[in-house]
């Protein structure tokens, strides 16, 4: 673990350098998450005929495990299948809650989305490269709009909390769209890049903290952490604890763990907290070595 956090360690310290030092110190105390299946992974066992404990805690609920503090809460909006269209609806669910009493007044805000909108349009975006047809930059464009949307407004609500944003995923590195032709994975990530750039320079925001998802996610596929002596694998299997997926989608516990333990590291160094991580026995127990 400690190796393959020294090969993410570049990367965060990279994004670290574009943080004003002024950022304040986060608080998870009330902790309120927004996405999609990535970080609400709760009924996937269920629905694809697997162990739920072969997906753990997702990682932004793992990484809280490891950074909450006493009496600390996590309301978790997050839907499986949402595109960054249902990102409005998930914060008036959560506002609406919050008015009546049911939830916490938050103090740090998760938004991981974007994958389900490549999903959804996976092949338009593959066959056309940025800038050659209207409805796949739309894609893009909608997706950015949103995200801005979503962070001003909770940032002008909220201006005493912090938010987490996520990357897109590469959705070529996985099981299921891993038979993509090189023109459809070129495409593909070109378009995504193209919204990750923008999603990257939120960074330089002193109370918004980026994971690169993107560059985290080929880092793992390209460079397999080892446990106990066991490489865990990457696409296309899946369906074993000790692989990198679960389904054909998403991960297994011990890679939610992995990338818990990114997360920890990048808002550590963003915002100087001291979130603990994974060690290599609690990630071998998750992966059933």
């Amino acid at each position: 673990m400690k190796g393959y956090l020294t090969k993410f360690l570049p990367l965060v310290a990279a994004a670290a350098l574009l943080a004003p030092l002024s950022a304040q110190q986060l608080n998870l105390q009330h902790s309120i998450c927004f996405g999609d299946s990535l970080t609400h992974n709760d009924i996937l066992g269920l629905v694809n005929f697997l162990p739920q404990d072969m997906y753990g805690m997702d990682p932004f609920e793992a990484m809280w495990e490891k950074g909450k503090g006493a009496n600390a809460t996590l309301n978790r909006y997050a839907i499986a299948g949402s595109r960054s269209q249902h990102l409005w609806a998930q914060i008036t669910t959560y506002e609406l809650a919050e008015l009546l009493g049911f939830a916490p007044s938050g103090t740090c805000f998760n938004v991981e989305i974007g994958g389900n909108d490549f999903f959804s349009n996976d092949y338009i975006c593959g066959a056309n490269p940025p800038g050659t047809n209207a409805k796949a930059d739309a894609v893009v464009d909608d997706l950015l709009a949103r995200i801005h949307n979503t962070v001003t407004y909770l940032g002008l609500r909220r201006p005493s909390t912090e938010i987490i944003l996520w990357t897109v995923p590469d959705i070529t590195m996985v099981p299921s769209r891993w038979h993509f032709t090189a023109t459809q994975r070129a495409n593909l990530r070109a378009h995504i890049e193209r919204a990750n750039r923008r999603i990257r320079s939120y960074h330089n925001h002193p109370r918004v903290a980026v994971l690169d998802f993107y560059e985290l996610h080929h880092l793992v596929v390209q460079n397999p952490p080892t446990l106990n002596g066991t490489t865990i694998q990457g696409p296309p299997v899946h369906g074993q604890y000790a692989f990198m997926h679960a389904d054909d989608v998403h991960p297994t516990a011990v890679m939610n763990a992995y990338i818990a333990n990114a997360l920890a590291v990048t808002l550590n160094k963003k915002f100087g907290s001291n979130i603990g991580t994974y060690s290599d026995a609690e990630l071998e127990f998750l992966a059933h070595l």
